[in-house]
């Protein structure tokens, strides 16, 4: 198309597709080596703060400044947050494009879904399972571990064995392995040891089928199913392809096995994608990830002519003064290295900035110091706003806030896991916990002691001993049952009819509805928005 406009900076251009490009950046030489990369495939070793989504973002738009079309080109990356922050930046910085032809911008489970969505037929996948979070989880390892009659898995530890169940299924998902692959390895003639590990694979097979048999999916599955298809079905592959001439793949270090499969059965074909990572940055290894991917990324992703692809450098910090950068190289030099990442290297304009260590006695004066320490610099014309605290852990963070409460300092917490310290949050969750267990005696106290039932502990002891006399199984059981209870008063019967006539209907529909729709009933049932 014949676009007015100077070609020679990717930026500050008006043509007749209607995209404008913002004239506010200026890149680095580094920046610039790879906007203006010829569209192949392309590695990009970035380190910390270097902007590297400003610099995809403009990499892409100078692509389309070059007339290519912009709803042919992909952005995959790992959260919803940051595909809504790129998905932003590539609408500030293109502007208004004819007929709304914006790029895509997924994650890449989302991404994967959306395969499986249009061509899950192919692999016997129906449209319609119930994706599970975390919750779904962990109730159905439960479900399973108990359902074993005979296993060699020490049951009394239950919230341990579902712990590794949901790892052990996770991580062969992840690598597409299933329960015959670790029994592979086993000898022929186990010994006690090995029986006992062997019954967690068998564990996660029975999970496994369980999790069909209830048409549930997992963020896992989506990429394996998807896999099967576009190494079962050449012509999906062909179609997928044919959608797109460009593709960026950010934070790449954080992909694993399954996803690096995906991507390069779709891709791998000399297509443009530009891969973004950082190996030092790699935080989901616990899940699955591989640094090996972004290592193999140039053989992955070869260029047409079957050479290894090109990597360029991002180095250039653009958050921080030089001596910090300073000492994050230093502790940079006790990594193991990596291809294609360099030191990193201050902006022409930081400042030569400050790294202060302190060594306190007390975990309380640690706290006292950081809030003083906040406080001098407020007083020197810092916003509380610009200051932040970090933390290793969650639990070292209570101190510190109570410090900077005291010290009538400003603050917001990200979370100090303090949500179901909430009254009504650890009230809600105590009757999901009897709807879901009527045996979870500690939750029904809670319930009957709350300030809607208000029973005391002389009701509780007449409730226990009415419940061994009948020879009840809990004392749920024994409260449920409208007969008088010797020892209680008109009061606490009256508060036991009014449990009673609450908890049955809300039993009978939570066995047949979902967890979100469990809690929505249990909510207005008990009136709790009134409360909070």
């Amino acid at each position: 198309p014949d676009l007015s406009g100077d070609l020679d900076v990717p930026g500050a251009r008006v043509g007749n597709r209607g995209i404008h490009l913002m004239t506010e950046f200026a890149p680095s030489p580094e920046q610039a080596a790879i906007i203006d990369y010829p569209p192949a495939p392309l590695r990009i070793a970035a380190g910390a703060g270097p902007g590297k989504t400003s610099t995809i973002v403009h990499r892409l738009a100078a692509a389309v400044a070059r007339g290519a079309d912009p709803a042919r080109s992909l952005g995959i990356t790992f959260t919803n947050k940051a595909a809504d922050e790129l998905r932003s930046r590539l609408a500030e910085t293109l502007g208004e494009t004819v007929s709304g032809r914006e790029p895509e911008v997924a994650t890449y489970h989302s991404f994967a879904a959306s395969i499986l969505e249009e061509f899950g037929g192919r692999v016997g996948f129906t449209a319609g399972g119930t994706l599970m979070d975390e919750g779904h989880r962990s109730q159905l390892a439960v479900q399973v571990l108990r359902s074993l009659e005979h296993t060699a898995l020490d049951l009394t530890a239950l919230p341990q064995r579902r712990d590794e169940l949901l790892h052990l299924e996770s991580a062969l998902v992840d690598n597409l392995l299933d329960a015959q692959d670790v029994r592979a390895h086993a000898p022929s003639d186990p010994d006690r040891p090995w029986t006992t590990r062997l019954a967690l694979p068998d564990a996660a097979e029975m999970y496994q089928i369980r999790k069909q048999d209830l048409h549930l999916i997992e963020y896992g599955d989506l990429i394996r199913l998807t896999i099967d298809i576009v190494t079962q079905h050449p012509d999906v592959v062909d179609e997928i392809r044919s959608r797109y001439d460009a593709v960026l793949l950010d934070e790449y270090q954080d992909t694993d096995r399954a996803q690096q499969l995906l991507l390069t059965t779709l891709f791998a074909s000399g297509m443009a994608v530009t891969a973004v990572g950082d190996t030092d940055q790699t935080i989901y290894e616990w899940r699955g990830a591989s640094i090996d991917n972004f290592e193999d990324f140039p053989t992955d992703f070869p260029d047409t002519d079957g050479s290894p692809a090109t990597t360029l450098p991002l180095t250039i910090n653009r958050r921080s003064d030089r001596l910090i950068i300073d000492m994050a190289n230093a502790v940079r030099t006790q990594l193991p290295d990596s291809s294609g990442s360099a030191q990193l290297r201050p902006h022409d304009d930081a400042a030569r900035g400050s790294v202060v260590a302190a060594w306190l006695r007390t975990e309380a004066d640690e706290a006292t110091w950081i809030a003083s320490q906040i406080r001098e610099r407020h007083e020197h014309g810092v916003r509380f706003a610009d200051m932040a605290v970090l933390c290793r852990k969650r639990e070292s963070l209570r101190p510190i806030v109570a410090a900077l409460r005291e010290a009538e300092i400003p603050v917001s917490v990200g979370s100090m896991g303090e949500l179901l310290e909430v009254p009504e949050v650890a009230d809600l969750l105590a009757w999901l916990r009897i709807l879901s267990h009527p045996g979870d005696e500690g939750a029904l106290l809670r319930v009957l002691m709350g300030g809607r039932y208000r029973l005391g502990m002389a009701d509780l002891a007449a409730i226990r001993r009415a419940a061994r006399a009948a020879g009840d199984s809990s004392l749920l059981d024994r409260v449920l049952r409208s007969e008088p209870i010797v020892g209680l008063d008109e009061a606490a019967e009256d508060a036991l009819s009014r449990f009673a006539t609450t908890y049955e209907p809300l039993f009978r529909s939570s066995q047949a509805s979902t967890v979100p729709a469990t809690i929505a009933a249990v909510i207005d049932t008990l009136d709790y928005w009134a409360e909070v």
